[in-house]
């Protein structure tokens, strides 16, 4: 099952998320809802996305469920100019599937960006979280893997995610994308 919301503001420059795992999402944020600023409204300290497709299977086919994900989302391309994803951890195919998807629908001029899914949580956080990378395997942010079938207690996998845990993931992870073009445009 897949959710969509189409929120729509002035068009202006934005920045597309695609998380491939835990769930598989694309989240499109307007870049002036992200920049915060001394005197922000409540509205801007709390930005909503400018629209957003997550689908519920814990583990789809990625490349059959994201051109699908990314048509739904067609009306806002012409104003994407980052695109920001992860690089690890995760399942090899998905996260590997989600980078060349990414990759590949970027335009020459977009900006691609991509961490760890490590980044995105809280520092506490980031001690004490596993992520699911399938077949009963968990993945520590050191790359540490650890093997059991009942999840840990910080475990991170699409059955214990919510649609609220996708959006602050997102949000933090087109902040960081939005960070990382600044600071190249600053150094061209």
């Amino acid at each position: 099952m897949v959710r969509q919301n189409a929120l729509y503001c002035i068009p202006m420059s934005h920045i597309l998320t695609l998380f491939t795992f835990p769930r598989l999402a694309m989240v499109i944020w307007c870049k002036n809802d992200l920049i915060q600023t001394p005197c922000s409204d409540s509205a801007s300290q709390n930005p909503r996305p400018t629209a957003y497709v997550m689908h519920s299977d814990a583990k789809p086919a990625c490349e059959i469920l994201l051109p699908t994900l990314w048509h739904q989302l067609s009306h806002n391309h012409a104003h994407i100019t980052t695109i920001a994803t992860l690089h690890e951890p995760g399942p090899f195919t998905a996260t590997r599937a989600g980078q060349s998807f990414a990759k590949g629908m970027a335009s020459p001029e977009w900006t691609v960006f991509s961490t760890s899914f490590f980044d995105l949580l809280d520092p506490e956080q980031q001690e004490k979280a596993l992520m699911d990378t399938g077949g009963h395997h968990w993945v520590n942010r050191y790359g540490n893997v650890i093997s059991q079938s009942i999840p840990p207690v910080y475990g991170i996998s699409g059955n214990t995610c919510t649609e609220s845990d996708m959006l602050r993931w997102s949000k933090r992870l087109a902040t960081l994308g939005f960070d990382f073009e600044k600071n190249k445009a600053k150094t061209l």
